[in-house]
């Protein structure tokens, strides 16, 4: 077994994942449930602006490291991202006068500064992709690990020492993105590249990729900043946490994709079809098998580690840890058609499931709580997956998994 192979992303991923779920108790426990709903809303925030501003940059950035990697396009993108540093603050002043308005002086001042900070993560997230594309899946793993290890270590210490507050964790949370910035610099600096890329020509290729990418990213997290408004602050908090949990059979899908990419760009014709249906089985057959471990200890796990606090989340884990197989197919579909260059196609479906999404939160949310907002993702990730293959070509027989694609799918993410 190889150690620099995608069960690397795998391990990050559960780790990370891991050491969100021991966060979360820890600040909930610190500052409140309605001081972690404020605290969710704005890391949301910025995880969501720098794919706003991003325009898709990190997949283009992918894109072309997969097709040669002597291209300096890391050196053009930081460039880019540099760049988008006055937006950033224009919104990070825009929120905290209207959406984060209910929060105090100091905590304001916190998202402020977060908000602002934010382009960072769009810094990191051009060196995932050029990591990605010379597999050094190490080093991603390290990317990873260290903005939960971080912020984790951070919130324990505000906690012991009763310096918590929504502020406070705010700020943590920012010390962790800064110190993953800076780890994606010493990981990235063997891959700079020799034959420099124009900034306008990347800027004007990845455009094409904004739509997906914020969809992407605005299924995974609007639903968490809506939560507060539509849920109110305890629904919000049990949905969260729900979410946390339920998705820890994300990490492979991370790794699948990160694997399917770089082949399926290079591969033509019968060898990209054939390749896309590998790999859709693969995610499908090992997705499954985690989420029915998840519905048999989700629940139980909850209890021990949230504590007793958070078993109203139990409902809304089970529909989630569900749902968790589904989306693990639609972000691997959706990471094929970007690979073939489809970033249109996949803008329009992705926005279409936000859409269905949304309004589907809207809908059930206020009625059934956390249970009604999981059920919405639910039915924003069934869409996704059945437009997706569509586009892709891809039958739902074609996709129907054996005992040896989870074979087949384990070998694939042991593989370098």
């Amino acid at each position: 077994m190889k150690l620099n192979s995608p069960l690397a992303i795998i391990v990050g991923r559960i780790v990370a994942l891991g050491l969100a779920v021991l966060s979360a108790p820890v600040v909930a426990r610190a500052i409140g449930p309605e001081g972690r709903g404020e605290t969710a809303t704005v890391i949301a925030m910025c995880i969501l602006l720098p794919v706003l501003v991003g325009l898709g940059l990190p997949l283009e950035v992918r894109r072309l490291a997969s097709t040669d990697p002597n291209l300096r396009v890391l050196d053009t993108a930081r460039k880019i991202v540099a760049a988008t540093f006055p937006i950033s603050v224009l919104v990070a002043w825009t929120a905290t006068q209207t959406l984060l308005e209910s929060l105090d002086a100091r905590a304001k001042v916190a998202a402020f500064v977060a908000i602002a900070l934010s382009h960072l993560n769009l810094s990191w997230a051009c060196d995932v992709s050029v990591l990605v594309a010379n597999r050094g899946y190490l080093w991603i793993l390290a990317l990873q690990v260290v903005q939960p290890s971080v912020y984790l270590a951070g919130v324990i210490v505000l906690w012991s020492s009763g310096g918590a507050t929504t502020a406070t964790v705010i700020y943590a949370n920012t010390a962790a993105s800064f110190v993953t910035f800076a780890t994606g610099l010493v990981a990235t600096r063997r891959h700079r590249g020799l034959v420099p890329v124009p900034s306008r020509g990347v800027v004007r290729s990845s455009v094409k990729y904004f739509g997906s990418s914020l969809a992407e990213a605005a299924s995974s997290r609007l639903d968490q900043v809506l939560a507060l408004s539509l849920l109110g602050a305890s629904e919000a908090g049990l949905y969260s946490v729900a979410s946390t949990v339920s998705s820890l059979p994300s990490s492979v899908a991370q790794g699948m994709a990160s694997s399917a990419f770089p082949r399926v760009v290079r591969a033509s014709g019968p060898g990209r079809r054939s390749e896309v249906r590998r790999v859709l089985r693969q995610t499908l057959a090992l997705s499954a098998l985690l989420s029915l471990v998840l519905v048999c200890v989700g629940p139980l796990g909850l209890k021990v580690i949230f504590g007793p606090q958070f078993e109203g989340a139990t409902a809304a884990l089970l529909v989630l840890s569900i749902s968790s197989m589904v989306a693990n197919v639609g972000f691997v579909a959706t990471a094929c058609l970007n690979a073939t260059g489809k970033g249109m196609q996949t803008t329009a479906i992705q926005a279409i499931s936000l859409i269905t999404s949304v309004g589907s939160l809207a809908l059930l949310g206020p009625l059934y709580g956390s249970v009604g907002a999981a059920c919405a993702s639910g039915i924003g990730s069934v869409l996704l997956v059945t437009f997706a293959t569509s586009r892709l070509r891809v039958s739902a027989r074609a996709m129907a998994p054996s005992l040896g694609d989870i074979r087949a799918g384990l070998a694939r993410l042991v593989s370098h």
